[in-house]
């Protein structure tokens, strides 16, 4: 399923390598309470944290004290023809 996604959607693809590269290669605490909510509120925008089927995310962010508002994803469009 996740190899058909990424076949059929290359930038999307390379963006999530791109992160996973950044991310592994990172000298900077970026896990950490203060940096996330830095980045979430960064732009001066009101933002939401959207997870997928993110029970588990959710979590993690009440206990991090994180109040931002919060959207789930809990299914996709798999074929792109806008049926869920």
């Amino acid at each position: 399923e996740i190899k058909r996604i990424f076949v059929c959607k290359t930038e999307l693809r390379d963006a999530c390598l791109d992160q996973l590269r950044q991310s592994l290669t990172s000298t900077r605490n970026n896990l950490t309470r203060n940096y996330i909510d830095n980045y979430i509120r960064q732009w001066n925008k009101k933002n939401i944290v959207v997870v997928w089927n993110g029970h588990s995310d959710k979590t993690i962010l009440k206990r991090l004290d994180l109040d931002n508002p919060i959207s789930n994803i809990i299914c996709y469009d798999k074929y792109f023809n806008k049926n869920f």
